[in-house]
């Protein structure tokens, strides 16, 4: 009888707790809040937004949280199966990711994410999503720059280039500028003091023989009628070669900065929706930071390069964690704990009981709170300024890279 009591007992009390925690939740904004499992990871609050938007941007406070990758795969997923949004941009590079679209059927699922993205999103859960993409022909694109992952070898290039020999100078050129250019010049933007005048000059032709050898590779493949995408992507590696530094004081500096860098994914982005892709739907996935309509740290950001038709014809959603992990490091480097202000946004306005919860930022007006970029709660903004939507989610964990 004294089990049976303390059983009635403890359902009461469980029931009040829940009681109380759906009452807190109510006392939230509009919103709409979803668990995890298949049965309540319910997206139907996208339905009203892909009716009226063209472009739906898919940001994250950070690069190095598991639980982002995977909601915006599920959203991506919807979003395609549903509305028939066909196109996916990565914050990766535009030559990498565009070319490896173009031979993408023949390759394991694990060679198109190393060719393709940046190594943040290098984790099974991005690996999987390669698979999905090209068994459901969904386009896979990158807007920026930098490009930092595989680049193709002669064989991959002998699918778009009828020439063999052309193929293989091409690898060769990318390896180059991979492996003596890029990761020198990274280098060097990271440690200038232990590079003396000599590394400067060497890096310096190495950047000029890169660019006689894409230009003489640009010829031949105009010549040759090859792929315009392709033709594009070594316009892109042009650029980058023969536009140094600007942003920064150093006039030797060979790396390029975020403000140039948003500029050139804006620019980018725009090939993709007008030239490459005119007639299609498009997510946009990339971290806050580069997504938001204000800039965070300068005086742009992506959207702040677009047209106005990009803001009509666009939906941009902001990812925050209210509480959990992050890392980007492999099985050996320990999961950080996200330390988040009282006073914050994410603690402020997660869910009490759900994994998840979505705002329409119209309900931010003039809530002026701080947030998370990158682990840092200095800045101070309205969100409705921001973006056109929130997701806040709860328990993260951090993501594990994997090799190949």
């Amino acid at each position: 009888m004294k089990h049976y009591s303390i059983f009635i007992i403890s359902s009461f009390f469980m029931f009040f707790c829940n009681l109380f925690s759906v009452a807190q939740e109510n006392k939230l904004p509009p919103s709409f809040s979803f668990n995890n499992t298949k049965e309540e990871k319910n997206l139907s609050f996208l339905d009203s937004i892909a009716v009226n938007k063209r472009i739906i941007w898919l940001g994250e406070s950070d690069h190095r949280i598991e639980d982002f990758n995977e909601l915006k795969i599920d959203i991506i997923k919807y979003l395609h199966e549903k509305h028939g949004y066909n196109v996916v941009v990565f914050e990766s590079g535009f030559a990498t990711c565009n070319l490896t679209n173009l031979v993408k059927k023949n390759m394991p699922s694990i060679d198109v994410l190393s060719h393709s993205l940046i190594g943040v999103w290098r984790c099974n859960s991005l690996c999987d999503f390669m698979q999905y993409i090209k068994d459901h022909n969904v386009q896979l694109a990158g807007m920026d720059p930098n490009n930092s992952a595989l680049p193709l070898n002669a064989a991959l290039y002998s699918e778009i280039i009828n020439n063999k020999a052309l193929a293989a100078e091409l690898a060769e050129t990318d390896s180059i500028a991979l492996i003596a250019y890029e990761f020198k010049s990274d280098a060097f933007y990271n440690d200038k003091k232990h590079f003396n005048d000599k590394d400067t000059s060497e890096l310096f032709n190495t950047k000029q023989l890169l660019i006689a050898k894409y230009d003489k590779i640009k010829s031949e493949l105009i010549a040759s009628k090859a792929n315009s995408v392709l033709v594009k992507t070594i316009d892109a590696k042009l650029y980058n070669l023969k536009n140094t530094n600007f942003d920064r004081k150093n006039e030797k500096m060979f790396y390029i900065t975020n403000a140039r860098r948003d500029s050139l994914m804006a620019k980018n982005l725009e090939y993709i929706t007008d030239t490459l892709y005119p007639n299609e739907k498009i997510i946009v996935w990339a971290h806050n930071a580069h997504i938001s309509k204000i800039p965070y740290d300068g005086p742009f950001s992506i959207p702040r390069f677009l047209n106005t038709k990009f803001y009509t014809e666009s939906y941009i959603i902001g990812l925050y964690a209210g509480n959990g992990t992050y890392t980007w490091g492999y099985k050996n480097i320990k999961p950080e704990k996200i330390h988040i202000p009282k006073n914050s946004l994410e603690n402020s306005f997660k869910s009490k009981n759900k994994k998840y919860i979505y705002y329409d930022a119209k309900v931010f007006q003039n809530i002026i709170l701080p947030h998370n970029i990158n682990g840092e709660y200095n800045f101070k903004s309205d969100i409705s300024k921001l973006y056109d939507g929130i997701i806040i989610v709860n328990d993260v964990i951090s993501s594990r890279l994997i090799r190949k």
